[in-house]
């Protein structure tokens, strides 16, 4: 399994990085947004990975510290939370979430695309 990545970055969407690695092997990353918000074309990219591997696919899920990759490991293991949604979630200040979740503030938890009240109320961080 990938569990870092390092090299140049020659393409972002909102949804991936592209990175280019010093052997000449383009990897897509799907970002945490602290992550995507730190990163520019031409930059050198250095992350922790987490691979998802399935079937038809190999996903890679990129973040900019470990307290970001540990919650979305922690997340994707909640019934009825998947990646896509896991990496929403990290996506908002990791300290703002857990607020929302120690405080069981269900109307900001609901508003992170794809997580719906019953989801929101089976999260422990």
């Amino acid at each position: 399994m990938i569990g870092f990545l390092s090299g140049t970055v020659t393409a972002i969407s909102p949804q991936k990085i592209l990175v280019l690695t010093s052997g000449g092997v383009g990897y897509n990353v799907i970002p945490a947004g602290s992550l995507l918000t730190n990163v520019h074309e031409g930059d050198t990219f250095s992350a922790t990975i987490f691979t998802i591997v399935r079937e038809q696919e190999i996903t890679l899920y990129g973040f900019g510290s470990d307290v970001e990759k540990n919650l979305f490991e922690k997340l994707i293991n909640v019934s009825g939370i998947g990646p896509k949604t896991a990496i929403a979630m990290v996506s908002t200040p990791v300290e703002q979430f857990q607020n929302a979740v120690s405080q069981g503030d269900v109307a900001f938890l609901t508003k992170i695309p794809g997580l719906r009240e019953k989801n929101s109320r089976t999260i422990d961080c």
